[in-house]
């Protein structure tokens, strides 16, 4: 079955003759829609790698549409009424599903929209909600989707979220490395202090104060700890 990805993009208008004559050169094979807005592209996937071809639909878009970026993965996200108005069954059967436990139990929703929480709607994905249904009552919808680890990876790609990780734990490493080195400065100058207060009243001797630097004196023992440590 064809895999349809959905997605969002900004800096296109559709109601420009240009962009719509370069949309009927280039892209014909991609479904292009604007709701309150929000422009999508969906990318109809026969076979092979989703999201190497989406990625190559995305990055073809982008060159060719000036201005045009390729943000994320729509989310068809819809309410007991949208599924109930898709599937064809009444409200109070999708109310009774999103209710269902056992072996099968409805997705989870993806989030909650409106005001309050008296007053808040749950919402689904409706591609989670299309592999329920196939999967509880065998009602193949005839549409398939990206799986979540798909539309992660996609996602990850087209925000070059690697790219940000790898620079983000760089800047982590080097703040460690700097800390490490300001605690071993901050023990050697405590060190040294020990050195030269138990030298000016003579509680160590030279070569005792030598073997403790040297040694323990990094880890916070004191002179004394250590020479008690060695049996001097």
């Amino acid at each position: 079955m064809v895999t349809a990805v959905r997605l969002h993009v900004e800096g296109v208008d559709l109601d420009d003759s240009l962009t719509n004559d370069l949309l009927g050169q280039h892209f014909s094979d991609y479904l292009w829609s604007s709701v309150d807005g929000i422009v999508t592209m969906t990318v109809y996937v026969a076979e092979g790698d989703v999201t190497s071809q989406v990625m190559n639909a995305a990055r073809e878009v982008e060159h060719r549409l000036k201005g045009a970026n390729v943000l994320r993965v729509h989310r068809d996200l819809v309410t007991q009424s949208d599924i109930a108005s898709r599937v064809g069954v009444s409200r109070e059967a999708v109310r009774k599903w999103t209710h269902r436990d056992g072996e099968q139990p409805f997705p989870a929703p993806f989030d909650t929209v409106g005001g309050g929480d008296a007053r808040a709607s749950k919402v689904w994905q409706w591609s989670d909600v299309v592999s329920w249904l196939d999967d509880a009552y065998c009602i193949d919808m005839d549409e398939a989707f990206p799986d979540a680890e798909t539309v992660a990876h996609i996602d990850a790609c087209l925000t070059g979220v690697r790219g940000y990780l790898d620079k983000e734990w760089q800047t982590a490493t080097i703040d460690q490395t700097a800390t490490t080195r300001v605690n071993t400065w901050r023990r050697r100058t405590t060190s040294m202090a020990f050195v030269c207060q138990s030298l000016m009243e003579g509680l160590s001797s030279p070569a005792l104060l030598c073997s403790w630097t040297e040694g323990p004196g990094s880890s916070g023992t004191t002179p004394q700890e250590h020479a008690e440590q060695i049996g001097a």
